[in-house]
């Protein structure tokens, strides 16, 4: 969730208001402009993903993903989204506030506020700011969340001034394929596998077993416990996160590496990668991961190494990935490969308790 800028990828920080559109509002900004408040509907896809991507030119995105993730939410979560329109009824800004896929917590939700460039400095990130924060107040949040990357000075402005402080940074790292080479980790799946664990994809496992969902699932939730967090994980709605792979329009289950005990059969480990639709030329890491068991086998680096070789097989350029600063381990395996940082993402909370509500003495350049 960015704020002054458009959402990333993500994965999975966008999709239509569960409140009904009919439910509008005014706002006086600092300019005196009055602005139109209302839900986001079927209509704005356009408009928003426009906006979404002038922000964050480094990340396009397309209608069609953010369909897909509106279409796909977990039930149990609460999640509302807000256009801005202008005196002449043009949408300038968008917003949203929710509670996380990942880390359900009733009191706990993110808050996003993303205005067009051409529309900044006019106090408009102000005034949707303000408009979400009256949206938030039926959950008696104890804590917010956002994040920016580390150089949009901006978007980190913004939330400091609003009482946000850092909980942790995630580097971005890019590996440029040209310079991958496979045949320098000759052997290491190998070495893996003679250990009795399988590196297989999930197009193999789908023609293989008829329980390949619930597996993955279970998987994939006891691996993401560990990945490093500001928040405590939770489980996602069965149903709704194997909906999210199976249907997913960007999986590749050839690129998608899953580590098989060969005793038990169980599910030990996955690394993914994703297309990008919006960079043909480019894909993404979702989620690499070992149970605590297998740990310190190579396993993680073997399926690493079977999603590259796939993707460096297929001519694609660019594979990014994201990593917390403090994830040590992940970090030398990608490092070895040949990822190479980008600026980071901070993760910013703003715990509600002992701050003074709505404290916001700073006119935004948003």
């Amino acid at each position: 969730m960015s704020v002054a800028s458009a959402t990333q990828t993500s994965t999975a920080q966008t999709s239509t208001a569960q409140t009904s559109t009919a439910q509008t509002s005014t706002a006086q900004t600092s300019t005196a402009r009055k602005l139109g408040f209302r839900a986001f509907d079927e209509q704005d896809y356009g408009a928003v993903v426009t906006i979404a991507n002038r922000c964050f030119p480094d990340y396009p995105e397309t209608v069609e993903e953010w369909r897909f993730n509106d279409k796909n939410r977990d039930p149990k979560l609460h999640f509302e989204r807000w256009v801005v329109e202008n005196e002449a009824g043009f949408v300038v800004a968008y917003g949203g506030i929710g509670h996380l896929a990942w880390a359900h917590n009733p009191r706990r939700l993110w808050v996003d506020v993303n205005v067009d460039p051409d529309s900044r400095g006019e106090g408009i990130g102000t005034a949707l700011y303000a408009h979400l924060r009256e949206r938030l107040k039926p959950f008696d949040p104890e804590r917010l969340i956002s994040h920016a990357r580390e150089d949009h000075v901006i978007s980190r402005g913004f939330l400091e001034r609003r009482g946000f402080t850092e909980g942790m940074r995630e580097w971005e790292n890019h590996l440029q394929l040209a310079k991958f080479d496979p045949q320098a980790w000759q052997g290491s799946v190998a070495r893996a596998e003679a250990k009795g664990v399988r590196i297989a994809t999930l197009a193999e496992l789908r023609a293989e077993a008829s329980d390949w969902e619930d597996k993955l699932y279970e998987c994939c939730y006891d691996c993401g416990r560990d990945v490093p967090s500001t928040e405590e994980s939770t489980p996602m709605d069965r149903a709704t996160w194997i909906k999210r792979v199976r249907d997913n329009p960007n999986l590749i289950p050839e690129a998608y590496a899953v580590a098989v005990d060969e005793a038990t059969g169980d599910y030990v480990g996955v690394s993914n990668l994703w297309r990008l639709q919006g960079e043909d030329d480019a894909l993404e890491t979702g989620l690499t991961g070992v149970r605590r068991a297998y740990r310190r086998r190579g396993v993680a680096l073997a399926m690493k190494l079977r999603s590259l070789r796939w993707a460096k097989e297929r001519d694609y350029r660019l594979v990014k990935t994201w990593n917390a600063t403090n994830n040590e381990g992940m970090l030398a395996i990608n490092e070895a490969l040949g990822f190479e940082k980008r600026p980071a993402w901070i993760d910013y909370i703003y715990d509600i308790d002992g701050n003074a509500e709505g404290a916001d003495k700073t006119s935004s350049a948003v």
